[in-house]
């Protein structure tokens, strides 16, 4: 079923990938690409997504949509948590379950929390598993890290993170991204966060 999963689906409309359970009835790979293609539209494709978990309930990637839908539908806390925490406990390095995990917890205001996974993530990079050879989030999570901090009003660590980032994590910052960050306006106010930008292009 993964091969399946796997082969490119050429772009159609809605119905048309719908029409794929008429083809191939309650195959994983089938309920998967409903799942894809429903995923940030509320609640509507988590039934599917439940049918497909009846079938594969081992595959990280479906419980970390599952936290994902729920959190479009605006679910409560715990339930998006506990889709997180099942695909973590699968595959604890899943990069998708840990990147996901990280933005809930800064979209939900737990900043310490949030701040603590993006570093972890950053730290672990290059052993993270990942389904999608192409993906790539280093910049964005060193960006929420710095983020995080500022939102947490730890000025000295958000710019010790942005002097870091490139030696500790490889990541290349921009000058005009941090000036132009609308989460980092308090920072941005602050003769340390002008010295941070010194040598950024």
């Amino acid at each position: 079923w993964w091969e399946t999963f796997k082969q490119p689906l050429r772009f159609v409309p809605g119905n048309e990938v719908m029409g794929l359970l008429d083809l191939h009835g309650e195959h994983p790979a089938a309920l998967a690409r409903v799942v894809d293609f429903k995923r940030y539209v509320g609640r509507e494709g988590l039934p599917y997504l439940e049918r497909a978990l009846a079938l594969i309930p081992f595959w990280p990637k479906l419980w970390t949509w599952r936290a994902l839908i729920l959190k479009h539908a605006a679910a409560s806390p715990p339930e998006v948590e506990d889709s997180y925490a099942k695909a973590l406990a699968l595959c604890p390095r899943y990069a998708d379950a840990l990147l996901g995990s990280a933005d809930w917890k800064k979209s939900y205001g737990q900043f310490a929390e949030s701040l603590a996974a993006w570093r972890s993530i950053l730290d672990d990079w290059k052993n993270l598993r990942r389904e999608e050879a192409d993906w790539d989030d280093q910049r964005r999570a060193a960006m929420e890290c710095i983020r995080c901090a500022a939102l947490l009003g730890r000025a000295s660590e958000a710019c010790e993170l942005i002097r870091e980032a490139k030696s500790r994590w490889g990541v290349t910052l921009f000058k005009a991204e941090l000036v132009r960050d609308g989460e980092l306006k308090a920072l941005q106010e602050t003769p340390e966060f002008l010295k941070a930008l010194e040598g950024l292009d």
